[in-house]
């Protein structure tokens, strides 16, 4: 990701279902069934996450994003405003994060 942030990255939000592996590769188990290292992502129900339930139990289901703001690390809010000294450098901090 460091070298991603210097050329620039976009900010995507989502509201959605995964008809094909119910989330499980982000929370659950994956592939289902697995005990090998790395297959417990998270510790929601295997079972659970059923687009179909979940769709009919939500039919109207959105979401409404907001407050959303855009600038440099630390300048995005009121007491940022108050420390002009307080500045960091993205790039920096992901290098070191990295290393």
């Amino acid at each position: 990701m460091g070298d991603a942030v210097g050329r620039g990255v976009v900010l995507v939000m989502s509201l959605w279902d995964d008809h094909d592996a119910r989330m499980q590769w982000l929370d659950g188990i994956m592939p289902p069934g697995s005990t090998k290292e790395g297959s417990m992502r998270g510790s929601c129900d295997p079972n659970g996450g059923d687009p179909d339930q979940i769709e009919n139990q939500y039919p109207n289901s959105n979401v409404k994003f907001s407050n959303i703001r855009t600038g440099e690390i630390g300048s995005t809010y009121l007491d940022a405003v108050h420390d002009a000294s307080y500045t960091v450098n993205l790039k920096d901090v992901v290098d070191k994060v990295l290393i």
